[in-house]
């Protein structure tokens, strides 16, 4: 027996017809007298989670596992080796990119960066916020709720394995070229998930593998991509064109994207939505970025103190298919919380390993805005020029407009790093 490859998705997108061509990949490599299964997934909404569009999601289990002979970096140690590596099982998540090379660039972080509309976008942070997604996502499945190792990678459909070399030089990263051999992706598996050795038998050997075998089902990792199709069934026919319908009655003849590109070219006024608890104010922000992102080819980013709000809107875009991809229209939500925490971790003034366990955090927030405030009023970090710093984390701050839910509670020092738009892009 062989090994069984599956393609799930609606088969008339390019992700879809990519999911094909690492099938054949696949079939092509593999040793015919290995069996298992390998499943991939396209056009995946990973439901409830802050970035939900992820273009494939790859998962396999091969019997006693494969081998191939790769040149890999061992854990704790600096010198590359070649030997045997056995798989027994992966989780992939690829982000696909069309761009030519002359819209392709390396950051200063070893990032890519894609340009769209003449504005340059990091794939390499969208597609590690796509793995901590998907790892959070199996997490909250009834069926799986285990860790899974996932590793992340990005397709640059355009891009030659020679020019792909040229582009990355030495560097370590994360990047599949237009056409690929199996041993390539294996390759940048390991630098992601580092291989550890076997001693228990005369032999030693290395091995990787993504998730504890006999913890988890492969076929309970398969349903765990069917709910969102079975959760829209259940709630009915909530599709964009309803959202759109929607949008239109509530929006009717007030013209508030209108007011709001009007007012950026004018100088970037505000357009501020006041009213009664309870008299839609909410639903209406909501309308107005989904209609700037639709209509217009608006990146927008929804801010509010409430949690509960966050997972109800997630929910209500995902079931709209309002896209919240990178470099392209979008509306993403996230609280306010979790907005400065982004913040103050990429421009380095805070360093910690994990903010909910670390009570020094919430004692020192204040002080934490006021540093950021500073650092944006006088230009300059000490040793770092602002505006360096700002590039490389152009993904936070880079949206065209930002919606603000209940923005009178805001403190002075968070409103006023809002208001610098004079070096922040929104």
């Amino acid at each position: 027996m062989s090994i069984n490859i599956k393609i799930k998705g609606q088969s008339d997108t390019d992700e879809y017809k990519a999911g094909q061509e690492l099938k054949a990949i696949f079939e092509k490599s593999l040793p015919q007298e290995i069996e298992g299964d390998i499943t991939i997934v396209s056009n995946v909404t990973l439901f409830g989670q802050e970035v939900k569009d992820v273009d494939l999601v790859v998962f396999g289990k091969v019997g006693q596992g494969f081998k191939r002979k790769l040149k890999f970096r061992p854990r704790d140690q600096e010198e590359y080796i070649n030997k045997n590596v056995y798989f027994s099982n992966f989780c992939f998540a690829i982000e696909l990119k069309k761009h030519s090379l002359k819209d392709i660039h390396i950051g200063a972080l070893n990032n890519i960066l894609v340009t769209y509309n003449g504005k340059k976008h990091d794939v390499t942070y969208q597609s590690e916020r796509q793995k901590y997604s998907l790892v959070r996502y199996f997490k909250n499945i009834d069926e799986v709720r285990k860790s899974v190792w996932v590793s992340n990678f990005i397709w640059l459909k355009n891009v030659t394995s020679k020019e792909l070399l040229e582009l990355t030089k030495k560097g370590e990263h994360n990047i599949l070229p237009k056409e690929f051999s199996i041993d390539w992706l294996f390759m940048l598996l390991l630098s992601q998930s580092k291989p550890f050795e076997h001693t228990q038998s005369s032999n030693p050997y290395w091995g990787s593998q993504s998730w504890k075998s006999n913890e988890i089902e492969f076929s309970n990792l398969e349903k765990a991509f069917e709910l969102f199709e079975n959760v829209k069934k259940n709630v009915g026919n909530i599709s964009r064109s309803h959202f759109e319908r929607m949008s239109k009655k509530i929006l009717k003849d007030q013209k508030f994207a209108e007011a709001i590109l009007d007012s950026s070219d004018k100088g970037g006024k505000f357009v501020i939505i006041q009213g009664k608890a309870g008299t839609g104010k909410t639903v209406k922000l909501l309308n107005i970025a989904c209609d700037l992102c639709l209509n217009y080819q608006k990146r927008c980013l929804i801010l509010t103190y409430n949690f509960t709000l966050v997972a109800d809107i997630r929910r209500t875009l995902t079931f709209a298919h309002i896209p919240d991809g990178v470099g392209r229209e979008s509306v993403r939500i996230m609280t306010l919380f979790k907005f400065f925490i982004d913040l103050f971790e990429g421009f380095g003034i805070y360093t910690g390993k994990d903010v909910l366990d670390d009570k020094e955090f919430f004692n020192n927030y204040e002080t934490y805005c006021k540093t950021l405030a500073e650092f944006i009023k006088e230009n300059k970090k000490p040793e770092t020029d602002i505006e360096e710093i700002m590039l490389q984390n152009h993904q936070l701050v880079s949206w065209d407009y930002i919606m603000i839910d209940e923005a009178q509670d805001w403190n002075p020092f968070e409103v006023e790093i809002l208001y610098s738009d004079s070096t922040f892009p929104i």
